[in-house]
């Protein structure tokens, strides 16, 4: 079950900027499901989680080329989950996730610049054996670009620090490219990817404490093209360099090596 509550007119917004307050319950089962006929994917432990939260927007030419957007959100109820040496329990969720983005256009200059900043944070959890968890619950979002258009990562255990810069020569040609710095919220909890369990020992990875938390950095290039309002011609290339945590998690199978991305993607709309 999927409960979402959102109520704007509960609040006052700050001038020049909308605010949203958000409740979401999320109970797809209180036990996990062990299997399903055909599935593509890892499946969902049984959870009862409440989620609260909050988020401002500005709003577009209010703020003379500056906007901003700021969200906050925590989480309250149970989750079952592996504990270490005690298989699975039942424990308490507690966790905090958090989105600021803010940026400046110039909307009179050629091409239309922009600059941005981004830092999204989402908790991860210290201890597994405390009878809490700390890891925030990604509910159910698409993830792709938002953290990395290569999507190595979810809203999970997570810092990201984002600078982006903008151009568009022309009104239907926009050129983006963004850098992103990866860590861990705490390096006691997995390396989340972008859907699913976190990345374990099968993997190489597991609960890593003694390493760094520093994962690594992306940069991504993306061109986008729309010839007419019903077709849209996009192409991008990302590049992910592996920082300590990656190199030290996989120094006993080889190491690891900077990961490349390229697509070309158009789009026809009916």
């Amino acid at each position: 079950m999927l409960a979402t509550h959102l109520a704007p007119g509960l609040v006052s917004s700050p001038r020049g900027a909308t605010a949203q307050p958000l409740e979401m319950n999320v109970t797809p089962a209180l036990k996990p499901i062990k299997s399903i006929s055909g599935s593509l994917y890892p499946l969902p432990t049984g959870r009862d989680i409440e989620t609260f939260g909050a988020r401002v927007k500005s709003l577009p030419g209010q703020w003379k080329g500056w906007d901003y957007t700021a969200e906050l959100a925590g989480q309250l109820g149970s989750i079952n989950v592996a504990v270490p040496g005690a298989g699975r329990r039942r424990v308490e969720q507690e966790a905090l996730a958090a989105a600021v983005t803010g940026g400046y256009t110039w909307t009179t200059a050629p091409f239309t610049p922009r600059l941005g900043l981004e830092y999204d944070f989402a908790s991860g959890d210290h201890d597994p054996r405390d009878g809490k968890s700390g890891t925030f619950e990604n509910l159910f979002p698409t993830n792709h670009k938002l953290y990395g258009y290569m999507d190595f990562w979810s809203w999970r255990n997570m810092h990201d620090l984002r600078v982006s810069a903008g151009l568009r020569p022309f009104k239907r040609f926009q050129v983006t490219l963004d850098y992103h710095l990866f860590w861990l919220a705490d390096a006691h909890d997995f390396f989340y990817p972008i859907a699913g369990a976190g990345r374990t020992a099968t993997s190489s990875y597991g609960r890593n404490p003694q390493f760094d938390s520093f994962v690594g950095s992306e940069l991504d290039l993306e061109a986008i093209y729309m010839p007419r309002p019903w077709f849209t011609m996009r192409a991008g290339y990302g590049h992910f360099f592996a920082g300590d945590y990656i190199e030290k998690s996989l120094a006993l199978v080889g190491g690891a090596r900077d990961a490349d991305w390229l697509y070309i993607q158009t789009t026809f709309t009916f």
